[in-house]
């Protein structure tokens, strides 16, 4: 619409910022580049905005001649400063400081499995009127409606009256403060409140944002994002090396988020040991119910002789372990890249060049699928907007078809159409005869971008010097050709799996689950770590997925064999690489074979293949398992 109607939109805008005047950026800006903005409608607002800020644009963000220095207590990572600045600081200067190295006991408890007195289903209401009852208490949410469930015991002042509510809160020995959508500004150092209920993650403070996190599902994209936030956040209540907090989370998705080393990998060094100390307290001394909350804080606030030895022994020795570490840090380079890229793209479509917008982004799409393959979706939708742009409809929409790959969800965008295929009359049996009709539906000339696709995306997969996150995405990119539904759990999913990656087949309800440990040395066996959390894939399966057949879990690794200590199960399985090769090279095969056949034949001929045993679920896990762990114990 923002394309085709722009002229009796800008209409609607201009009578409603007359009439109403409530529009919250200034019309001036958006008016003559309407056709570069995406519309975003919820139930309470409509918001019209760039895809990506074009800052290199604005003037007081570009202006060559101004110096500009940047103040932050919390840049761990530098993803967002070059999405909202276009640039990366050239120089930065890191002081000593007291801020965010006080002393915090942070309880991670999935309100699903808390309990009070023993007894289940306990709300959040119940949670903050136990912690309230002892404590002050400062409670986050990130909007309204989730702050509407604390209503009976607090609810969030008006703008007008923000600052003299936080000032009174300040000043009471007691009290419920609720904080909605805000992580950074407010100080409540010391005394003035010591603890605090953090409920739900810090996302969707756009219409923007929660598209893309919430519906597009960019968890690695906003991983920076919500790290830098959750530092902001947890240092409202702790303000210095002298002070000290407790800080309970409870919801599910926040839980685990802060629980994926991936993310935590992303935190600053103090706040990581913090949160591995919190859960290793709350595993090893079972705190599941309520009744123990208001008695930890209480020892916290206390300084019990007990917490103190118990904080002072375990900090130090925690961490996040170093493969994770290099994970975060090779997938954050990647999206530091491309948010300059981004910022480029949004430069040149502020000024019209839709074709210099499209590049940047384009040198970077084919590094950004391996650190969040969603985002490079909306990479693809942001480049077919720039085809529409120009006219080219069927160009635009061959990246829209390459975005509802990557992206996984019904979007209503155009279909291309560069001939009439007999492949529309087809009715796929099961996924991989759909992956087939949709590589075969087009001219020749199609047909190999999608081949040299798939060719692109696996390959690395046999690349020793490959980095993990690239190794995984080939894998998840060779399952989708494969004809699975092929995810990165960890990467992908809220669930608090640290899986890899998933092959699923919704047809015959099979799973195989594939754990990569391509970066251990030859000489390096699967471990009884590596077994433990291979127990942990195969449990989380069983509980997500019901109905669902785990066929078993493979272990991809250089050393064929386990440590004698460890117990592995009768599913859990040891291959190299070179099994994953032979399959893929006849797949390539496969494909080539199909693409020189008539139409008619091609088609019978894909109908026919998708039946055969050799394509099923349970022969390609027995080519690919190679042998039973168990087997291998030395």
């Amino acid at each position: 619409m923002a394309i085709n109607r722009d002229g009796a939109f800008l209409e609607i805008l201009r009578r409603v910022d007359q009439n109403q005047g409530n529009i919250g950026f200034a019309l001036g800006h958006l008016a003559d580049r309407l056709d570069k903005c995406a519309i975003f409608v919820s139930q309470h607002a409509v918001e019209v905005c760039p895809a990506f800020l074009p800052s290199r644009r604005i003037s007081f963000l570009s202006d060559p001649e101004i110096r500009r220095i940047y103040l932050s207590a919390t840049l761990t990572s530098e993803v967002d400063f070059c999405r909202a600045f276009g640039r990366k600081p050239s120089f930065r200067i890191e002081p000593e400081s007291d801020a965010g190295i006080g002393e915090r006991l942070i309880i991670l408890a999935d309100r699903e499995s808390i309990t009070d007195r023993g007894a289940k289903g306990v709300k959040a209401e119940s949670i903050a009127r136990s912690l309230a009852s002892t404590h002050k208490l400062l409670i986050s949410t990130p909007t309204y409606l989730s702050a509407a469930k604390y209503k009976e015991i607090a609810t969030p002042p008006r703008t007008s009256e923000f600052s003299a509510k936080l000032d009174e809160f300040r000043r009471s020995n007691s009290g419920v403060f609720l904080l909605v959508g805000r992580v950074d500004g407010i100080d409540l150092p010391h005394a003035t409140c010591r603890v605090m209920l953090a409920d739900g993650l810090p996302t969707g403070f756009s219409l923007l944002e929660a598209y893309l996190y919430d519906f597009l599902e960019m968890r690695n994209s906003f991983a920076a994002k919500l790290a830098n936030r959750i530092t902001q956040l947890f240092g409202r209540t702790n303000r210095g090396r002298n002070d000290y907090s407790v800080i309970f989370v409870t919801e599910r998705r926040f839980v685990n988020w802060l629980s994926a080393a991936r993310n935590v990998a992303l935190l600053p060094e103090l706040l990581r040991k913090q949160l591995l100390l919190g859960k290793s307290l709350v595993d090893q001394f079972k705190v599941r119910d309520i009744q123990t909350f208001a008695q930890l804080a209480q020892q916290v606030i206390d300084r019990d002789s007990g917490w103190l030895g118990y904080y002072k022994d375990s900090i130090g020795g925690l961490e996040v372990e170093v493969d994770q570490r290099k994970q975060a840090a090779e997938a954050d380079q990647i999206l530091t890249d491309a948010a300059l890229a981004e910022a480029e793209f949004g430069a040149q479509m502020w000024e019209g060049s839709a074709a210099l917008a499209r590049e940047a982004l384009g040198t970077v799409i084919d590094q950004v699928v391996v650190a969040d393959r969603r985002l490079a979706g909306w990479y693809n939708i942001q480049i077919g907007h720039t085809f529409e742009i120009e006219g080219d409809g069927e160009a635009a929409a061959k990246q829209y078809s390459q975005a509802r790959g990557r992206i996984h969800h019904i979007l209503a965008l155009p279909h291309p159409a560069t001939t009439h295929s007999i492949a529309l009359e087809q009715k796929p049996k099961n996924l991989l005869h759909t992956k087939l009709l949709e590589i075969f539906n087009n001219d020749i000339r199609v047909q190999n971008e999608h081949i040299n696709r798939y060719e692109r995306l696996i390959l690395p997969l046999f690349d020793s010097t490959a980095t993990a996150g690239q190794h995984e995405e080939a894998m998840r990119s060779f399952g989708e050709l494969l004809g699975f539904e092929a995810t990165r759990p960890e990467q992908e999913t809220d669930s608090g799996s640290t899986l890899d990656v998933m092959w699923r087949s919704p047809t015959a309800q099979q799973l195989i689950l594939l754990e990569l440990k391509t970066k251990k040395g030859v000489g390096s066996p699967i471990n009884k770590g590596d077994v433990g959390q291979g127990f942990n894939h195969l449990q989380w399966a069983t509980d997500t997925l019901n109905g669902d057949k785990a066929l078993g879990l493979i272990f991809i690794s250089y050393a064929q064999e386990c440590t004698k200590e460890s117990s592995p199960s009768d599913v859990m399985w040891v291959a190299a690489l070179d099994r994953f090769r032979k399959l893929y090279d006849e797949t390539i095969q496969m494909l080539l074979a199909l693409q020189r056949m008539k139409p008619l034949e091609r088609y019978a001929e894909i109908h026919a293949m998708c039946s055969r045993a050799e394509w099923q679920p349970e022969a390609i896990f027995a080519r690919l398992r190679g042998a039973r762990l168990d087997d291998v114990r030395k």
